[in-house]
């Protein structure tokens, strides 16, 4: 299983998370306005990292609440396609990066080498929405994760965010890191 790429990816589902990270990390201006509401649907909810295989497969990491194990992979992209039919409003987009072959090596091992070792936050996604709602900062941690963190944190120092640096990534949700991610490429 030899990764020859890497994309993120982002995910909108509109149950109750979905529509509540949507609306708590969506900018004020959508929000405070109800003509914009019906922008809140482009807002992602989820981010996971991705890699093209050289047999053609796509694989993904992400960090989930899920059985509680927290970083969760390699699984086939063909279980996003599953899911999106499940749902018609459901959407994903990929960013594709063109990182050498060492770096995209070293980050599917590193994400291969989290799995079940970090424990995923939904304490710490109510953090980030506290955040966004009043500007109180979350104490950064190493321990666990949300999805867009972990994405971030496999990316660096590649494609430089700020995780290892001064940048709080305990705060970033997925609209943040797409919008970074989309700034730069």
């Amino acid at each position: 299983m030899k990764p020859i790429t890497v994309y993120a990816a982002f995910n909108r589902s509109f149950g109750a998370v979905g529509n509540t990270v949507a609306w708590a990390t969506a900018p004020w201006e959508w929000k405070l306005k109800p003509s914009n509401w019906d922008r809140l649907k482009e807002i992602p909810s989820h981010a996971r990292i991705g890699f093209i295989l050289e047999d053609g497969r796509e694989v993904f990491f992400e960090a989930r609440e899920f059985k509680k194990q927290g970083i969760q992979g390699p699984l086939l992209e063909s279980k996003v396609e599953e899911w999106k039919r499940e749902d018609p409003r459901r959407w994903t987009r990929k960013y594709f990066f063109d990182f050498d072959q060492e770096a995209v090596d070293e980050m599917f091992n590193e994400c291969r080498d989290k799995v079940g070792k970090w424990e995923y936050s939904m304490s710490q996604n109510f953090g980030v929405w506290l955040n966004r709602l009043t500007g109180i900062r979350l104490p950064r941690t190493t321990s666990r994760v949300n999805c867009s963190e972990f994405v971030a944190y496999i990316l660096e120092p590649n494609f430089p965010i700020g995780w290892r640096d001064d940048k709080t990534l305990d705060e970033i949700a997925p609209i943040d890191l797409e919008y970074f991610i989309w700034d730069q490429i």
